[in-house]
């Protein structure tokens, strides 16, 4: 019977990756350094702001990526800019309650965001159907 040294059945990258090679050469990067595209898109969304109020983004959805993509926006504007993990649409688009005959409102990040920007998740808005409408009512009544 044949002994064979089980290392040769799987691929040895030793030999191809060099040892002194950093993977993390582009951590003295930003965000925006590293997606330039991304980088003019925002820009260019800025310069348009009230002809084009919503922009799409597709990339990752993570909290990362948001906090990512307001900073780079922050960087083209002196507008307030946000984000918000947020799918209840009371904290969105804000709420009211009337006790005793008196009315208490509560702003959403909407409303508190007005003339600036708001990264939202699209699958968070897409989930609450309620949401959706409420965001494509507003986008019809201020055009």
């Amino acid at each position: 019977m044949n002994s064979i040294d089980w290392r040769l059945a799987t691929p040895q990258y030793d030999q191809v990756i060099d040892s002194n090679l950093s993977l993390f050469q582009y951590s003295d990067c930003t965000f925006s350094d590293l997606q330039p595209r991304l980088n003019a898109s925002l820009k260019r969304f800025c310069e348009l702001k009230q002809a084009a109020p919503l922009m799409v983004i597709n990339g990752a959805d993570t909290v990362y990526e948001r906090r990512n993509l307001a900073s780079a926006l922050q960087a083209f504007t002196n507008s307030k800019v946000g984000y918000s993990e947020s799918i209840e649409i009371d904290e969105i688009v804000g709420s009211y309650v009337v006790d005793d005959n008196e009315c208490h409102t509560r702003i959403g990040l909407l409303e508190s965001y007005d003339d600036g920007y708001l990264i939202l998740s699209a699958n968070s808005v897409l989930v609450n159907p309620k949401l959706l409408v409420a965001i494509r009512a507003l986008f019809q009544v201020n055009r």
